[in-house]
């Protein structure tokens, strides 16, 4: 119920949300709460993300390093005659 109510409070402003969410699913979400669970899967979603950002970061830093030569550009890609 947390995330359908955060779902609206995105959405809308919270007293809106929450006569919204009232009209639509006959459960009554204060405004208030609709701004608490709002932030609190605000939370959760910023601290996935992070976790996600460092996960590729360190994958990326163990395919360089396992990189058995660098690639060098050395100019334009010629046919060998």
């Amino acid at each position: 119920m947390t995330r359908l109510v955060a779902i609206t409070g995105v959405q809308l402003p919270f007293r809106a949300g929450s006569e919204l969410f009232k009209a639509l699913t006959l459960v009554s979400v204060s405004d208030q709460a609709m701004g608490k669970a709002t932030r609190k899967v605000g939370q959760i979603i910023d601290a996935t993300e992070k976790q996600w950002q460092l996960e590729n970061e360190q994958t990326l830093l163990k395919k360089v390093a396992k990189a058995s030569r660098p690639c060098v550009y050395t100019g334009l890609l010629m046919p060998r005659k």
